[in-house]
């Protein structure tokens, strides 16, 4: 009685294991599996099934040989993370410095917003990576591996091809994907859940009761040879391709079944030791691995009839919603032919490209799908312009704002560094002086014992400017305002000209400076405090604009002194925020239609006390500072012999007395040096000559005379301007960026 229930119970154990085999096989037929491998993943797979081929005389391989389940085969299976959905643009991964707590996406958020948005069209490839270059076919006799996770300078991102403004994701530095990494080498890691996993260790052998006698084979040093070659792969499909490799399916020569079973074979497990194979049994085998039944029937289901595993598949399928090229070019082309605004301190330096801040994301996504819409075209919805713009593009929209001081903000964030406490205490020292050397100089200006002005260039007046929105996708007329404010008198002095009389260089700004020289501090001497910018301020030409004044202008003496960088506001700032409140008035009533237009505005920007004096400057008021000398000029070297750092330049004053001379100092404290402008060779000396800069108006480019006369096409522009537009030179210059 007690047999027959045994024989029962063992019939519906294989019958439920049979079930389970055909579920399987079945799926294995319906999956497409991918044939993308790399090829050294594609050797190794072919030498596999070499080998089982000589040892087995068959090429079929071996099927599962599932009998039982159990809650550590689930758990097993469990922590097998879904891979990460790899980036729409595979040309482009930040390799930037970033914060190492940023995460990604949750799986559902960003499988919708994938879904719904933007997808690769990727195909399905071998995970397995070519760094991992173990032969599987390693002897137990080989050295033992220790189980180490990579960290190797291959696992860093290929660098971006361009700057976008948007950061890339960077996947190797994700905390999924260092504890897959960390899984797949058997060490311990911490799963989604927040649970840790122990690391994978060797378990107990069978019992010496083993049929196969397997302790007898193999001893457990050889165990842990094997388990440490095993893991030292650190890659899951080749970790499938070792266990397939070293198991054989073998049909019984008999079996008691019950009717209707369809479990047809069994499988052999076997460890490659000392040249040859061992037959051992399969607790031995699952524990010298430390994996489960659950792991090995996976395995055996993703090997295809050629031999070959399947790779990962999860986050990889090809149901793709792939945005239509089309309708991405559509994009491009919108974006790019909005008008870009310089940066007003980097021009040279910076990737960065600047937009009107008079309006939004959302705003410029309406006037594309309202173009598109009159162009009777597709347009994308609002998340992939907004994707498109952020991570295609290295644009921001211009805001004038005051400049926050990098030093005090490094301080502020990290108080309790010495480093930058240090620092930060000379920086203060710095500013302090500087602030404490203006209020004198304005007592002694009030005092009418000098001339203490502050200088500054304003941000570009565009022109025409108004609330047409065909304006802001044009190119329009740059107008430029400099702005003098002598602060004793409390007056300010505005010299504006636009981007076709001249640029905004070095020569337009000392220009500038001798006609407030020459009209306003005859026989006075000066002071001058403006921030840093070098290519407007801090150069070599200013200064020559110095030496000209007092020798032409009978001034007495100019100092120059540079606020620190950060710390630069003053009352130019001041009177450029007037006229932005009255230029907001102005457009209530209308369009600023002309550079004209302009002078109007800046006159009456100032409601109490001295207003503003406005002079419109023509091409043929900038004069060639720069070229004042020739070539004939020395200022590297002064007269000690010393490099001029002139970076790090804080006051430059000029001397009636001394017409070759420049006085410096690196801080307000310092003792003046003296560099002689003047070359030390024989022969007449060069003297001080003003030429005009242009010999004709510079012009604009062509592109942008088509798009102010398209603005006249359209009426946009009222039709008495239209004559000035007309009458615009064309620039025969390639660059005309420096407006």
């Amino acid at each position: 009685m007690e047999n027959r229930l045994s024989v029962e119970k063992s019939n519906q154990k294989m019958s439920r294991a049979q079930r389970i085999i055909e579920s399987a096989l079945k799926q294995i037929s319906q999956d497409d599996v991918s044939q993308s491998y790399n090829e050294t993943a594609v050797n190794n797979k072919i030498e596999i099934y070499d080998d089982a081929t000589q040892t087995s005389g068959s090429t079929e391989l071996a099927a599962p040989d599932l009998t039982a389940e159990s809650q550590n085969d689930m758990s097993s299976n469990s922590a097998m993370q879904e891979e990460i959905i790899t980036s729409c643009d595979d040309d482009y991964v930040d390799n930037t410095s970033e914060d190492e707590n940023w995460e990604p996406l949750s799986k559902k958020s960003k499988q919708r917003y994938y879904n719904r948005v933007y997808s690769s069209d990727s195909e399905d490839t071998d995970t397995s990576s070519d760094r991992f270059s173990s032969n599987i076919n390693k002897n137990c006799n080989a050295s033992t591996h220790n189980v180490v996770i990579s960290s190797s300078d291959s696992d860093i991102a290929e660098t971006p091809k361009k700057r976008v403004r948007k950061r890339f994701r960077n996947e190797l530095n994700w905390k999924k994907t260092a504890a897959k990494i960390k899984r797949n080498s058997g060490s311990s890691y911490i799963n989604s859940s927040g649970k840790t996993i122990e690391a994978k260790s060797l378990k107990p052998p069978c019992s010496i009761n083993c049929r196969l006698k397997c302790t007898e084979k193999i001893n457990n040093q050889e165990r842990q040879i094997i388990f440490n070659n095993f893991y030292a792969l650190q890659d899951l499909t080749r970790q499938r391709d070792w266990i397939v490799r070293n198991i054989k399916k073998v049909q019984p020569k008999y079996r008691y079944t019950k009717e209707g079973s369809k479990r047809s074979y069994n499988n052999n497990y076997f460890f490659e030791c000392n040249g040859s194979k061992i037959q051992v049994c399969r607790h031995f085998f699952l524990n010298t691995l430390d994996i489960s039944k659950r792991t090995v029937s996976t395995a055996l289901e993703k090997c295809n009839n050629e031999g070959f595993i399947e790779g990962e598949r999860r986050g990889k399928h090809g149901k793709h919603i792939k945005l239509d090229d089309n309708l991405l070019q559509g994009m491009f082309n919108f974006i790019n032919a909005i008008p870009r605004i310089e940066s007003h301190y980097l021009r040279n330096q910076t990737t960065r490209e600047y937009i009107d801040g008079g309006k939004t994301l959302s705003d410029l996504h309406r006037d594309y799908k309202l173009e598109c819409q009159q162009n009777k075209t597709l347009f994308g919805n609002y998340t992939a312009f907004r994707k498109t713009f952020l991570e295609k593009f290295n644009i921001s929209f211009f805001i004038p704002k005051k400049d926050n001081c990098s030093t005090c903000e490094q301080y502020k964030n990290c108080p309790e560094n010495e480093e930058f406490k240090l620092i930060y205490d000379a920086h203060l020292e710095v500013k302090e002086q500087a602030r404490e050397e203006k209020r004198i100089d304005s007592l002694r200006a009030k005092n009418k014992e000098c001339v203490t002005a502050a200088f500054d260039l304003q941000a570009v007046l565009p022109t025409p400017c108004g609330d047409a929105s065909l304006f802001y996708y044009k190119r329009r007329l740059s107008t430029l305002n400099f702005t003098v404010y002598d602060i004793g008198n409390a007056t300010g002095f505005c010299y504006v000209w636009n981007e076709a009389q001249a640029r905004r260089g070095s020569n337009e700004i000392g220009s500038c400076l001798l006609y407030f020289l020459q009209n306003n501090c005859q026989n006075r001497d000066v002071i001058f405090y403006s921030d840093n910018c070098p290519g407007q301020n801090k150069n070599q030409t200013i200064p020559l604009a110095f030496l000209y004044a007092v020798e032409k202008f009978n001034v007495n003496s100019i100092t120059h002194k540079f606020l620190p960088t950060g710390h630069t506001q003053n009352e130019g700032d001041m009177v450029h925020s007037l006229i932005e409140k009255q230029k907001k008035l102005a457009l209530r009533s209308g369009t600023i239609s002309v550079p004209a237009q302009w002078i109007t505005v800046i006159q009456t920007a100032k409601k109490n006390g001295n207003p503003l004096k406005v002079q419109e400057l023509s091409t043929e008021d900038v004069k060639d500072i720069k070229q004042m000398m020739g070539n004939k000029s020395n200022f590297s070297k002064n007269t000690l012999g010393e490099t001029v750092k002139w970076k790090e330049i804080s006051v430059v004053r000029v001397e009636r007395g001394s017409p070759f001379h420049i006085f410096y100092k690196y801080n307000f404290k310092d003792e003046f040096k003296v560099l002689d402008i003047r070359e030390k060779k024989r022969g007449r000396q060069a003297q001080l000559k003003l030429k005009p800069a242009y010999n004709d108006p510079p012009g604009i480019s062509s592109a942008k005379k088509q798009d102010l006369l398209s603005l006249c096409t359209s009426n946009i522009i009222n039709k008495q301007y239209h004559n000035f537009y007309e009458s615009l030179p064309i620039s025969n210059s390639v660059d005309t960026n420096n407006c």
